[in-house]
C-alpha cells in the first residue's frame, strides 16, 4: 500500500511518501558518521577502511522509497526535507528544479531498517547490509546482517578491456575511414526511417480504399 502526498502551490512542490513500496525500484539513503559503526564487527571495520569519506551512505527500501535522504545524528533518525521550485526552460531537457528550502525533521519511527552498500574496490568487492533498530526515532541497536567479499580481479579485467575497446573506437572514429563509416551509417538510418514512414503511409491509405 503506497501513500503519496504531493503538495503543489504555484510551482513549488514537496513529496512526502509515508509507507514503503518495495515493488518500486527506488530507494532512500541513510547517512551517518563512520564512528557510529566502528568497532561493532571486524567485517564492518574492514569495509570502512575502503571508504575515503568520513561519512557512510547506505541505501534502504525500508523507508519512503522516494529517493529521500535520512540522517542519523546524535542517535536519532532525521529526514532531510527538501523543497524545490520548478524553473521553466527551453533547452532539450525542458526546465529544471532549484532547491528553495532544506529542513531537518525528526522521523519518529519504531522500526527495523536494513540498509546496504556494494563497494567496488581492490583486491575485493564488498556487499554489506546493516540492521538498525529504532524506537520512536531513537537508535537502539546496530548489527551486521549480511557481508560478502568477491575477488575483484575478474571485474577489473573486464573494465580494462572495455576501456581499451572504447579508446580504440574513439581513435578510429577520428580517422577518415571512421568518419566515412559513421556518415554511411547515418545515411542508412535515414533511409530506413523513410522506408518505415512510407510503409505506414501505404497502410494508412489502404484502409481508405
Amino acid at each position: 500500500m503506497l501513500s503519496l502526498t504531493t503538495l503543489k502551490r504555484s510551482k513549488i512542490f514537496c513529496v512526502n511518501q509515508t509507507l514503503t513500496n518495495k515493488k518500486m525500484s527506488l530507494f532512500d539513503t541513510i547517512i551517518f558518521d563512520k564512528s557510529l559503526i566502528q568497532g561493532i564487527d571486524p567485517k564492518i571495520d574492514k569495509y570502512l577502511t575502503f571508504l575515503g569519506d568520513e561519512q557512510v551512505g547506505l541505501q534502504t527500501k525500508d523507508l519512503d522509497c522516494c529517493m529521500s535522504s535520512f540522517l542519523i545524528e546524535e542517535g536519532k533518525l532525521i529526514i532531510d526535507d527538501v523543497k524545490y521550485e520548478y524553473i521553466e526552460g527551453t533547452g532539450p531537457f525542458g526546465g529544471h528544479y532549484n532547491e528553495i528550502s532544506r529542513e531537518k525533521k525528526p522521523h519518529n519511527l519504531t522500526c527495523t531498517i536494513k540498509a546496504y552498500d556494494f563497494l567496488n574496490s581492490s583486491p575485493v568487492d564488498i556487499w554489506i547490509e546493516l540492521k538498525f533498530v529504532f524506537v520512536d526515532g531513537v537508535l537502539q541497536k546496530i548489527s551486521l546482517s549480511e557481508y560478502e567479499e568477491t575477488d575483484s580481479a575478474e571485474r577489473l579485467e573486464r573494465l580494462a578491456k572495455f576501456q581499451k575497446e572504447m579508446s580504440e573506437s574513439i581513435k578510429f572514429g577520428k580517422t577518415f575511414r571512421g568518419k566515412m563509416q559513421r556518415a554511411f551509417g547515418n545515411f542508412l538510418g535515414l533511409v530506413s526511417r523513410k522506408i518505415i514512414n512510407l510503409g505506414d503511409y501505404i497502410r494508412l491509405i489502404s484502409y481508405k480504399l
